[in-house]
């Protein structure tokens, strides 16, 4: 039977909804999968433990960064015909919270029941597990990065060792390994963003493994699910704001807070396009000067 290892960073995306198709949905998806016997989940114990501490800390990091993008912009003095637009904008990113801490809570539930699935294959840490972990981190071979790592042992070399130890005795068709972590776990082959598992860690497998950095993409390319689209906030349309006086002065005096990006404030594509317009441009790329001074003498 296939299998599929899942990261905890995808995970944390399912349940924050800070990776474009990552949500309640999906977790429903895969269970699915998982009921009709059309794949296993190999589950190490770190990542169940990782997503229960982590969880709550990026949520509180989100929502930090938006409550802070929402501070700068109710500071703003905006022109009077536009008012009610200032009051929209501030309940739509308050909106954003809500979502993701429903969200966060509806996708919780559902990985409690997935974690308990009978096509869920737990690998338990043993004092086996992580002194070989300790031994790849004091190598440095993949995925060892200092910043993952805790009393000379790392996180992310305790998967490897578990999902090695649970090979040792176990056999799978094919391993699908879904981590958004690229820098640790893969090898970037093209400048497309196709990725093989690293060479450190695919030398200690002797079967086939594919690489995907995103969820959505693992279940629609291999196992032909059919992901719903998140509806559109009822409130989207009416956030285009295209008025040069609302957008120059935003764009020229908002500072984003550090660590708001895409991920962070869009739900999908389109809520991620609804705040492009009301910005008047990404709202990850936040411009400098110089194209501030060309917009002015163009307009």
């Amino acid at each position: 039977m296939k299998q599929i290892f899942i990261d905890t960073n995808i995970l944390i995306f399912c349940a924050l909804m800070t990776k474009e198709g990552h949500d309640s949905e999906i977790i429903s998806s895969l269970t699915e999968l998982l009921t009709r016997g059309k794949a296993e989940i190999i589950l190490p114990e770190v990542v169940e433990l990782e997503y229960y501490r982590k969880n709550n800390e990026v949520f509180n990091q989100v929502k930090s960064s938006i409550s802070r993008l929402r501070d700068e912009i109710n500071k703003l003095t905006f022109p009077n015909y536009i008012g009610a637009e200032k009051k929209l904008i501030i309940e739509y990113l308050t909106q954003l919270i809500d979502d993701r801490e429903s969200n966060k809570l509806n996708v919780t539930a559902a990985l409690d029941n997935l974690f308990k699935h009978s096509n869920v294959k737990k690998i338990a840490l043993t004092p086996e597990i992580v002194l070989n972990a300790y031994r790849r981190s004091a190598r440095g071979l993949k995925p060892f990065n200092i910043k993952n790592t805790f009393q000379g042992v790392n996180a992310d070399c305790l998967i490897v060792e578990s999902i090695k130890k649970y090979y040792e005795n176990n056999k799978t068709d094919e391993l699908f390994f879904c981590s958004n972590n690229t820098s640790d776990f893969a090898l970037i082959e093209d400048p497309n963003g196709a990725c093989a598992l690293h060479p450190d860690i695919k030398k200690d497998i002797s079967f086939e493994v594919t690489y995907y950095s995103s969820l959505v993409d693992l279940l629609k390319n291999k196992f032909q699910v059919e992901l719903k689209e998140i509806e559109v906030a009822h409130y989207a349309e009416t956030m285009k704001i295209y008025n040069d006086s609302f957008t120059i002065p935003i764009r020229s005096t908002i500072k984003l807070p550090e660590g708001v990006g895409p991920g962070y404030l869009y739900t999908n594509v389109y809520e991620s396009k609804n705040l492009a317009n009301i910005f008047g441009f990404n709202i990850a790329d936040s411009p400098g000067p110089k194209s501030l001074e060309k917009e002015k003498e163009g307009s």
